[in-house]
């Protein structure tokens, strides 16, 4: 049974490399067939990958190459999923481009190496698709070879990948010679056996979370996602809804000895929160929807780190797979996007004072809220937590989407914020039955735990006074620096340019600027 499980989840990445390759050096003479081809084979890994599941039950089934549980089965079947919406909105995005098969080649090579990634139960395969992932995604990035801005992205984006893949490395080195074993299913069973790590051990520990790190674009190291928006919608698409995912699931990989190493929890911690809150203001600076979405996904990968570093594993993997879904539609509905801008920002604004009013949303939502999660969850003060961000997130929107309402509309606006988190309390108990057993429990201290309550209410106080009082003093003083992006990437982007000049495609080098003046806002 576990072999012909095997044999056909291995199906999928051997169909996308065969094809992969067989794209550009087809017989098949016209570009339409071939694209039909393309969009087949897409679907047959989705549905092996959704037959996968219901044989296994979401149970655990290892092999000395394949490693299938509740996690890797739900990312196979995200990879398979996104992937197939992305190639068939490429179809027709890229009607009249002419590296059509070029595109359907890296991109089903990308989806090769991602889904040997998540399947993989052997330290060497993870770490060969792990960088051959990147250097599949770097030939994306450069659709369009002759823009300064898509070279300049993909080469920074190719540095932090070499320095991500030498840590992880090292990580993998030094494991194996504390368990004596490539096996990952093997590895953890000997963390859960142990009662502490070895020096080794979290030090491999804390290379992996600056791995990840790199790899979710933490701040400073962020400006590439920002700049790969040269490329093609579907190629960022991929990248936010899938790839930038690949260290929040390299962690709950190997949570078995995470959780074990205090010193790679507070480095994911601190760094998480940080980026999140950072990214969020900043977020709020732009204009351009594309950029502005950018600044959504490095938010959203560090409070994904960050709910890891909680130990809130199966938050995190049901946070990873609803922004990966949210971000794909997001990107490919892009345009609409504009369209509802606009017409939002056409209707009547009301009275601002009534804001305070609706700041009093969270107490309600959050009381409400907990209510029904007492109902459904086994309550932990970390639950709780984040539960009260949630909400406090809501009452934010909410306060300042009273512009647009009357009082009248108050008690559905109540409702409707109960609702969501009654549904985010459903979702997170539907994740926690469906990986029981699969991550370890640990409780964090309190200096944890507090940290990331004093960070998200200065975070919340600031968002407050940018989106309902912009006049502000305040407001005033902190916009240019945020629209600059705290001018991190400046700095990153000199230090690259110092140490790894660049040579575009006409021959010569050159430091080019990041004003975020020039940005695309």
């Amino acid at each position: 049974m576990l072999a012909t499980l095997a044999n056909l989840v291995l199906c999928i990445p051997l169909a996308y490399l065969l094809w992969g390759w067989a794209v550009t050096h087809s017989v098949i003479p016209t570009l339409a067939h071939r694209w039909r081809i393309t969009l087949i084979i897409a679907a047959g890994g989705l549905l092996i990958g959704a037959c996968s599941v219901g044989i296994a039950n979401w149970g655990v089934k290892s092999s000395t190459w394949v490693l299938l549980d509740a996690l890797s089965l739900s990312m196979l079947l995200l990879i398979t999923f996104i992937g197939l919406m992305i190639l068939g909105f490429s179809r027709h995005y890229l009607d009249g481009e002419q590296r059509q098969d070029f595109f359907q080649r890296w991109f089903l090579l990308t989806l090769t190496s991602i889904s040997t990634l998540v399947i993989s139960n052997h330290l060497v395969v993870s770490f060969v698709a792990w960088v051959l992932t990147s250097l599949c995604l770097h030939k994306l990035l450069l659709f369009y070879p002759e823009r300064p801005k898509a070279q300049l992205a993909a080469h920074k984006r190719f540095i932090l990948s070499r320095f991500a893949d030498i840590s992880l490395f090292i990580a993998f080195v030094l494991i194996y010679l504390d368990t004596q074993s490539f096996k990952i299913d093997a590895i953890l069973t000997t963390y859960v056996s142990r009662e502490t790590l070895s020096i080794s051990a979290e030090s491999a520990m804390v290379l992996m979370v600056f791995a990840a790190i790199l790899k979710c674009a933490q701040l400073p190291f962020h400006g590439w996602l920002l700049q790969v928006m040269e490329a093609p919608t579907p190629v960022s698409a991929l990248l936010h809804a899938g790839i930038v995912n690949i260290g929040g699931f390299l962690m709950m990989r190997f949570a078995d000895g995470f959780a074990m190493a205090p010193a790679a929890q507070w480095l994911l911690l601190v760094v998480g929160t940080l980026t999140a809150l950072t990214a969020s203001l900043i977020m709020m600076t732009r204009i351009s929807i594309k950029v502005m979405l950018a600044w959504s996904t490095c938010a959203q990968m560090g409070f994904m780190l960050m709910e890891v570093a909680l130990g809130l594993y199966e938050l995190a993997l049901l946070h990873l797979i609803a922004h990966s879904c949210y971000k794909a539609y997001n990107f490919l509905n892009a345009g609409e996007t504009v369209n509802t801008q606009i017409a939002y920002e056409l209707r009547s604004p009301r009275r601002q004072y009534r804001a305070l009013l609706w700041l009093l949303v969270p107490v309600a939502v959050v009381g409400l809220s907990l209510t029904l999660a007492y109902l459904w969850l086994p309550l932990s003060f970390k639950l709780i937590l984040v539960t009260i961000i949630v909400a406090f997130a809501i009452s934010v929107f909410l306060a300042e989407a009273q512009r647009f309402i009357s009082l009248t509309t108050l008690l559905p606006a109540l409702l409707m914020g109960a609702l969501t988190m009654a549904v985010y309390a459903l979702w997170h108990n539907l994740f926690a039955v469906t990986t029981a057993n699969l991550f370890p429990l640990h409780e964090n201290g309190i200096l944890e735990t507090g940290f990331v309550l004093v960070a998200f209410a200065l975070f919340y106080g600031l968002f407050a006074s940018l989106r309902l009082w912009p006049d502000a003093l305040l407001s005033r003083k902190l916009y240019p620096p945020l629209y600059a992006g705290l001018y991190l990437d400046e700095w990153f982007t000199r230090q690259t340019l110092k140490w790894w000049p660049i040579k575009f495609t006409d021959g010569t080098t050159s430091t080019v600027t990041t004003d975020p003046k020039k940005e695309c806002c």
